[in-house]
């Protein structure tokens, strides 16, 4: 009995060492199912970018440059028709004060704006001016008034929208001075310029200027204009601005 089941035992070992190559011939013909196919590594063929289409990397290289920000410089641009104004009624010719003998880098111009309306309350304006090229005083009518020292008869005094002159022809256009942006109305009277209109502000106030520009419009404007664009408002109570003494 034993002899027998030894021999039976080696039977079947020697069935099974044969067999053993049998499957691996299976495993790489792929005819027996559930079994995996192992490729060598040098049967593997490498794929080049080419066929990959592999677009190489791009690096994007920029320089920030800053622009400096400019001091804010007043710029003149002329207004059309500086033709000297026929006067129907001159009025008098104001008396100026002499100038000031002190060093006076600007005097200021305040009061109330004359488009309360439009403004915020309790908020005065008030505008720069060069004491060597104006002087403030009071006008013909009792006005607070600028009087050009080289012509006399260029003269800024408020507006509020009053009453134009029969037969008067009004031409408009906008004007930007450093960010104040002014409404420019060109009052003409039988094609003759009257008077100009500048209504602007802070966007907190809103009033106007008259300017009749005289016997010297050109030079009137151009600094007439450096005033308005010195505007500003701020909180306050409204009382006269006192005349520089002579």
């Amino acid at each position: 009995m034993l002899r027998n089941l030894g021999g039976s035992r080696a039977m079947k070992l020697a069935a099974l060492l044969l067999a053993i190559p049998l499957l691996l011939v299976g495993c790489a013909s792929g005819q027996l199912p559930g079994l995996a196919t192992v490729t060598p590594e040098e049967m593997i063929e490498p794929f080049s970018a080419q066929e990959l289409e592999v677009e190489p990397s791009r690096t994007l290289a920029f320089t920030a440059t800053l622009p400096l920000s400019p001091s804010p410089v007043f710029t003149w641009t002329p207004l059309p028709s500086l033709t000297p104004i026929p006067t129907e009624t001159p009025l008098p010719t104001l008396d100026l004060p002499t100038e000031n003998s002190r060093e006076i880098a600007f005097l200021t111009w305040t009061g109330l704006p004359t488009y309360p309306g439009d403004s915020e309350p309790g908020r005065l304006f008030e505008v720069r001016y060069d004491p060597d090229l104006w002087v403030q005083m009071d006008g013909n009518l009792g006005e607070v008034v600028l009087a050009l020292r080289e012509d006399p008869t260029c003269i800024i005094v408020g507006w509020s929208g009053r009453g134009l002159p029969t037969g008067s022809k009004v031409e408009q256009e906008f004007r930007d001075f450093n960010g104040i942006i002014y409404d420019v109305s060109i009052v003409r009277v039988e094609g003759q310029v009257r008077f100009y209109t500048y209504t602007g502000g802070d966007r907190r106030i809103l009033t106007g200027f008259q300017v009749t520009p005289g016997e010297q419009p050109e030079a009137c404007l151009r600094e007439a204009e450096k005033v308005f664009a010195s505007i500003r408002s701020f909180t306050g109570f409204p009382t006269s601005t006192p005349f520089p003494t002579p």
